[in-house]
Protein backbone atom coordinates (compact mmCIF):
# COMPACT_ATOMS: atom_id res chain seq x y z
CA UNK A 1 0.00 0.00 0.00
CA UNK A 2 1.39 3.55 -0.88
CA UNK A 3 0.12 6.49 0.94
CA UNK A 4 1.33 10.31 0.24
CA UNK A 5 1.14 13.30 2.23
CA UNK A 6 -0.89 16.25 1.43
CA UNK A 7 0.81 18.71 -1.03
CA UNK A 8 2.82 15.83 -2.45
CA UNK A 9 2.71 14.22 -5.50
CA UNK A 10 4.34 10.65 -6.42
CA UNK A 11 5.30 9.65 -9.85
CA UNK A 12 5.98 6.44 -11.79
CA UNK A 13 7.68 6.61 -15.21
CA UNK A 14 7.47 4.26 -17.74
CA UNK A 15 9.91 1.76 -16.11
CA UNK A 16 7.96 1.84 -13.07
CA UNK A 17 10.11 3.76 -11.08
CA UNK A 18 8.22 5.65 -8.60
CA UNK A 19 9.79 9.04 -6.38
CA UNK A 20 7.94 11.80 -5.00
CA UNK A 21 8.01 15.12 -7.53
CA UNK A 22 10.11 17.91 -6.46
CA UNK A 23 8.81 20.65 -4.72
CA UNK A 24 6.59 18.45 -3.02
CA UNK A 25 5.73 19.03 0.97
CA UNK A 26 5.42 15.68 2.50
CA UNK A 27 6.31 12.15 2.47
CA UNK A 28 5.21 8.94 0.57
CA UNK A 29 4.48 6.18 3.38
CA UNK A 30 4.85 2.27 1.84
CA UNK A 31 2.98 0.05 3.96
CA UNK A 32 4.37 -3.61 3.26
CA UNK A 33 2.15 -6.41 5.62
CA UNK A 34 4.62 -9.27 5.64
CA UNK A 35 1.85 -11.81 6.27
CA UNK A 36 -2.26 -11.83 6.63
CA UNK A 37 -3.73 -9.97 9.33
CA UNK A 38 -4.19 -12.61 12.42
CA UNK A 39 -7.10 -10.43 13.76
CA UNK A 40 -9.57 -8.83 11.04
CA UNK A 41 -13.24 -9.19 12.08
CA UNK A 42 -16.20 -6.94 12.15
CA UNK A 43 -16.33 -5.68 15.74
CA UNK A 44 -12.69 -6.63 16.61
CA UNK A 45 -9.56 -4.29 16.64
CA UNK A 46 -6.69 -5.15 13.74
CA UNK A 47 -3.81 -7.37 14.67
CA UNK A 48 -1.26 -7.35 12.40
CA UNK A 49 2.28 -8.52 12.59
CA UNK A 50 5.81 -8.08 10.89
CA UNK A 51 4.14 -4.60 9.07
CA UNK A 52 7.28 -3.09 7.25
CA UNK A 53 6.65 0.79 7.55
CA UNK A 54 8.86 2.98 5.06
CA UNK A 55 9.14 6.38 4.92
CA UNK A 56 9.86 7.82 1.00
CA UNK A 57 11.46 11.54 1.13
CA UNK A 58 12.64 13.27 -1.68
CA UNK A 59 15.98 11.27 -2.64
CA UNK A 60 13.95 8.14 -2.15
CA UNK A 61 12.78 6.11 -4.82
CA UNK A 62 10.35 2.95 -5.41
CA UNK A 63 11.34 0.04 -8.30
CA UNK A 64 7.42 -1.00 -8.51
CA UNK A 65 8.75 -3.98 -10.51
CA UNK A 66 11.47 -5.57 -8.24
CA UNK A 67 9.92 -3.84 -5.12
CA UNK A 68 13.26 -2.55 -4.37
CA UNK A 69 13.49 0.76 -2.25
CA UNK A 70 16.16 3.32 -2.66
CA UNK A 71 17.66 5.33 -0.38
CA UNK A 72 14.45 4.84 2.20
CA UNK A 73 14.53 8.68 4.78
CA UNK A 74 13.58 6.23 7.64
CA UNK A 75 12.01 2.03 7.99
CA UNK A 76 10.56 0.04 10.84
CA UNK A 77 9.08 -3.66 11.17
CA UNK A 78 5.81 -3.37 13.44
CA UNK A 79 2.73 -4.78 14.34
CA UNK A 80 -0.51 -3.83 15.54
CA UNK A 81 -1.96 -5.78 18.55
CA UNK A 82 -5.60 -5.29 19.09
CA UNK A 83 -5.67 -2.21 16.87
CA UNK A 84 -2.44 -0.13 19.06
CA UNK A 85 0.92 0.43 17.34
CA UNK A 86 4.14 0.33 18.79
CA UNK A 87 4.94 3.51 21.00
CA UNK A 88 8.68 3.34 19.09
CA UNK A 89 7.20 3.41 14.96
CA UNK A 90 8.23 6.12 12.48
CA UNK A 91 4.81 6.07 11.38
CA UNK A 92 2.79 5.92 15.22
CA UNK A 93 2.54 9.68 15.47
CA UNK A 94 0.50 9.86 12.36
CA UNK A 95 -1.50 7.18 12.83
CA UNK A 96 -1.95 8.16 16.52
CA UNK A 97 -3.04 11.24 15.39
CA UNK A 98 -0.51 13.43 17.27
CA UNK A 99 1.42 14.46 14.39
CA UNK A 100 0.13 16.64 11.45
CA UNK A 101 2.84 16.65 8.59
CA UNK A 102 4.53 19.87 8.29
CA UNK A 103 4.94 21.22 4.65
CA UNK A 104 8.19 23.01 3.46
CA UNK A 105 6.67 26.98 2.48
CA UNK A 106 7.97 28.13 -0.68
CA UNK A 107 10.00 31.21 -0.63
CA UNK A 108 9.19 34.11 -2.80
Amino acid sequence: MLGIDEKSAFLIDAGGLGRLAEGSAGSAWLVMPQRPAAVLSKGQPLTLTDVRIVRMDLGSDFDFKSRRIGHPGAESLDSIVRGVPPQNSIATPILMRRLVPRYHRESG
